[in-house]
């Protein structure tokens, strides 16, 4: 069952073809750090979690150093 050059990129068009219709269809989802970009801004609760975060963080990396 030998196919011709012409006749594999004809089928190789076709699924290209269908391919593009497909991703067409998709819609995007949009970015999750986009969607949750500032959403604690201003939360002093939130504030408060990162400034005790970083206290930690910072208390490690000396001991790490000493």
């Amino acid at each position: 069952m030998t196919q011709s050059i012409e006749d594999r990129v004809s089928r190789i068009e076709e699924d290209l073809s269908q391919i593009r219709e497909h991703l067409g269809q998709i819609k995007a989802k949009p970015n999750w750090i986009i969607r949750t970009a500032g959403a604690f801004w201003g939360d002093a609760v939130y504030a408060e979690m990162a400034r005790l975060g970083k206290e930690i963080r910072d208390s490690e990396q000396s001991e790490a150093g000493a």
